[in-house]
């Protein structure tokens, strides 16, 4: 299956190097990407684990606990999903700095 529309807009807007793909679209004040996808403002990176790996588990599916997504190579403008893990999100928003 192809790439939707939106999704190719979204890919455009990564800058592939050999170790990190880095976003170039809208940044946070705190170094985050920022993209407005499915109607709504998100994190570049949440999305990008989401397209790679399908819809981050909430509640039952994620042991009752809410999950974050974080950059292991510890670029916060990275996008490249084997960048990343899925930690619990009190971990990931202790990290996050």
């Amino acid at each position: 299956m192809g790439m939707t529309r939106q999704e190719k807009r979204f890919w455009a807007k990564v800058m592939r190097t050999k170790t990190c793909w880095l976003w170039a679209g809208a940044m946070h004040a705190n170094g985050y990407g920022g993209v407005r996808f499915n109607g709504k403002l998100q994190k570049a990176h949440r999305v990008a684990w989401e397209l790679r790996n399908g819809p981050i588990p909430s509640g039952i599916a994620a042991g009752f606990m809410r999950l974050g997504v974080v950059q292991k190579c510890g670029v916060r403008s990275c996008v490249r999903p084997e960048h990343m893990d899925l930690v619990p999100q009190y971990w990931s928003e202790a990290t996050a700095g």
